[in-house]
Order: structure tokens, then sequence, then C-alpha cells
């Protein structure tokens, strides 16, 4: 015997991410379907159940700015019954950044989404291929004279980040800013930071293991 919960969703920090939890049993898997109508059309990854069951929470991303979208859970019990959740509302807040796709003759996009970083504006883009923003990061302290570059996502969803001043801004005569962060990140959907690697660290831990260049001299970063 299943009892089932009903889910709440949430706003998260980024203002095109909301946050879908909800109670699943033991052994259960849910997946968040969402769209502007509720015939949905888009879908979240599966995540299972805790040990022993408990709360799960999928954050839903990939959607228009201002724009109202219904999302209903799918819970898949053990022994392939499944349960829909009620229907839930959401609406996005308003975009970080636009942009002007032009598409011409003969050429055909791919299916897919379009990944800009831009560096003077730090920020990593997620477009799709109207110009539509679907999701942004820009970091929340100050990046000196450091950008991001590049960006790529993750299997657990994440995305990986490479924040610094240009490769060769030093070597065109540029000063890097005392506080400029020289780091790669983890950042989950909603722009909070899971792990983080800095040059500092870095260099600590080549040191602590020994770790020598070509000809046998320490490693040096900074």
């Amino acid at each position: 015997v299943y009892i089932d919960s009903t889910g709440a969703v949430a706003s998260t920090t980024n203002t095109q991410v909301a946050a879908y939890t909800i109670n699943i049993p033991d052994g259960a898997s849910v997946a968040v379907n969402f769209g502007t109508t509720t015939s949905y059309g888009l879908n979240t990854w599966s995540l299972p159940a805790p040990n022993g069951g408990g709360n799960v929470t999928l954050l839903v991303a990939g959607m228009l700015a201002k724009t109202l979208y219904h999302m209903q859970a799918l819970v898949s019990l053990p022994g392939g019954l499944t349960f829909t959740d009620v229907d839930h509302t959401f609406t996005t807040g308003a975009s970080a950044s636009t942009l002007t796709l032009d598409v011409t003759s003969p050429g055909t996009p791919q299916p897919g989404l379009e990944f800009i970083d831009r560096f003077l504006q730090p920020a990593a883009l997620v477009f799709d291929l109207s110009g539509n923003l679907l999701w942004a990061y820009t970091s929340p302290s100050s990046l000196g004279n450091a950008g991001v570059q590049p960006f790529k996502p993750l299997p657990d969803g994440n995305f990986l980040i490479n924040v610094s001043p240009d490769s060769a801004y030093t070597v065109d005569g540029g000063q890097i800013n005392p506080g400029t962060p020289i780091d790669i990140r983890e950042v989950d959907l909603t722009n909070a930071t899971v792990r983080d690697l800095d040059l500092a660290t870095l260099q600590t831990n080549l040191n602590q293991f020994g770790y020598v260049n070509a000809e046998g001299d320490p490693i040096s970063l900074v």
C-alpha cells in the first residue's frame, strides 16, 4: 500500500529555475513534466528516493523568462506502478540577457542549445535556437577583471565553470587586481557553488604531494 503526497514548488536564487519537492516511498523514483500548458511536453530527468523513502527535490530549468509554467511530478513505484502529483504553476522571472540569432539559408541549425560565455560582462549563458535565454550564471561575488571562460555541463546536472582573467591578460601588460578569482567551480542550476578549487589551493596540493615539471623542478602556478 502506497500513500501518495502532494509536492510543492518553490522559487530559487535563479529566477528561471524552480525547485520541485515531493515525498516518495523507498524504491520509487520521480521526474517532473512541465510546460506552458497542462499538456506539459517537457520533462526533467528522474531521481530516486533516499533510503527508506523521503523528500526528493528536482531543479526544473530550461524555461523561458517571465512565463507561466505548469508542473506535475510523475512518480514511478516499485513493480511498475506510477502516479502523478496535482498540477502546480510557476512563473519565471525576467531574463538576465537577450540574444538575436540570424539563421541564413542554406544553413540548418542542429537541434540543441547555444552555450555562450561573456568575458567583459562575466556570465555563462544558455540560449535556445530562437535566442531566448534559458539559464544564466553570474558570480555572487566580485570578479575583478576575471571572466567566465569556458563552461560545460556535467553528468550530475551541474555546470563546471572556469573563472579567471584572460590567459593573455598579463602578457599584454594588464595587471590582475587583488582579490580577482582564478578558480574552477562546480555550480548547480540555482547558481550555488557545490565545490571550488582556486589556484592557491591547487599550488598547495602540488607542493604537498611533490609534483615536479619535466626538468624536475617544483611546479609554480602563483
